[in-house]
């Protein structure tokens, strides 16, 4: 997918799927569970590369464009600060405040 530079600058970021018809609910759990299937294949994959990295380091990957791309890191991973989520708006009121 390429990267979308036309977005106007705003994400709903608590839609409710309870607010979905019945058939994008079922759509959206299956691509939740193939999701969840991809990322675990994905950990799995990188756990069994750590043992090519040099002592003291690790490997860390890149998949963009389709292509796998590889470095070497230095230190431990960082978290991501937690962000406090916003209050919900119901996905019609969020589309209706951008007409």
């Amino acid at each position: 997918m390429a990267y979308r530079t036309d977005i106007d600058g705003e994400w709903n970021n608590s839609v409710d799927i309870n607010q979905l018809t019945e058939q994008q609910r079922t759509l959206y759990h299956a691509f939740k569970a193939a999701y969840k299937s991809s990322q675990m294949a994905k950990e799995a994959f990188e756990v069994s590369m750590q043992c090519l990295a040099p002592e003291g380091k690790s490997l860390v990957f890149n998949y963009r464009f389709g292509r796998l791309s590889a470095a070497v890191a230095n230190g431990v991973k960082q978290e991501r600060k937690v962000v406090a989520a916003k209050a919900k708006q119901s996905l019609a009121d969020w589309l209706a405040a951008r007409q």
